[in-house]
């Protein structure tokens, strides 16, 4: 016998666009929390952006140590809101990038080769 709460998130999902949404979340908190079960300090990083966040647009990056001097990047930004009549901010943006730091990987100061998508 299903409880009540159970349900109503039964309700919840049974509408196709709660369904996807339900599926999203759960894809981007599974990858939040299996990315750090094993970390190396300064060859992996996942981040994100704030002042992105404040906007409405989900984001993260992966990014890589190569060597010493060379880093890969790959920033991916999402937003999926409808604002009502017919008033939409909708995009998906990967921005690959490599970078050469002058010192060493994840130092002070680098260059940047990038492409968006």
């Amino acid at each position: 016998m299903l409880s009540w709460n159970m349900h109503k998130i039964l309700f919840f999902l049974r509408k196709k666009n709660n369904f996807r949404l339900f599926i999203r979340g759960f894809f981007f908190i599974t990858l939040f929390l299996l990315s750090g079960m094993k970390c190396h300090a300064q060859f992996y990083a996942v981040k994100t952006d704030l002042l992105g966040l404040a906007t409405g647009t989900l984001n993260a990056e992966i990014s890589a140590s190569m060597s010493h001097k060379w880093s890969v990047h790959l920033p991916v930004y999402y937003n999926p809101w409808d604002f009502g009549d017919n008033k939409k901010i909708k995009h998906l943006t990967a921005q690959p990038g490599v970078r050469y730091w002058r010192d060493q990987s994840w130092g002070y100061n680098w260059f940047l080769a990038q492409m968006q998508f």
